[in-house]
């Protein structure tokens, strides 16, 4: 094959491309995982619902994309990929926490929409934030005594494996 712009003298000589780049190549066992954890990550990131997965016309976009791909249920979305995923994140959490020393336990609170209370419990550092824990308070008062009584029962929690804990 020839450049017709090219004006050097010598023609330029590309190469043809393999017709396996132009085919859909099947999605392997262990891709898949990976996927579906990719897809899990945009519902929760873009808070949607879990049931856009059998949305039709979700299904549609996703076989125009990739059509060997067969997306999970939202019962396997929901328990064996979030589960997995949430796994691998405390697991994380748990190896980040041993290498770090004085952290502080602090909590949040606020209300969903709902208008249940919901408080995160958060391990901080400098200028690093995690969080240990995000519970529904709605069926307790928040009186200083109680929300210092939740700060404690959660060093507690931590207390035997993370002993630099300190609340405050």
């Amino acid at each position: 094959i020839v450049d017709a712009t090219d004006n050097s003298s010598s023609p330029v000589i590309k190469r043809q491309e393999s017709l396996a780049n132009w085919c859909i190549k099947p999605i392997t066992q262990n891709k898949q995982p990976e996927i579906n954890k990719k897809l899990l990550n945009a519902i929760i990131y873009g808070n949607l619902l879990f049931k856009i997965v059998e949305n039709p016309y979700f299904l549609d976009f996703l076989n125009e994309l990739a059509p060997n791909y067969n997306p999970p249920s939202t019962r396997i979305l929901h328990t064996e990929v979030f589960n997995s995923l949430f796994s691998s994140y405390l697991s994380k959490k748990f190896k980040m926490f041993k290498s770090l020393a004085d952290i502080t336990i602090v909590l949040d609170g606020w209300q969903d929409i709902s208008k249940n209370s919901i408080y995160g419990f958060m391990a901080l550092k400098e200028e690093q934030e995690h969080v240990l824990d995000i519970v529904n308070l709605s069926a307790n008062r928040h009186m200083a005594t109680f929300l210092k009584e939740q700060l404690e029962k959660m060093r507690n929690d931590f207390k035997n494996e993370y002993p630099n804990i300190i609340p405050v």
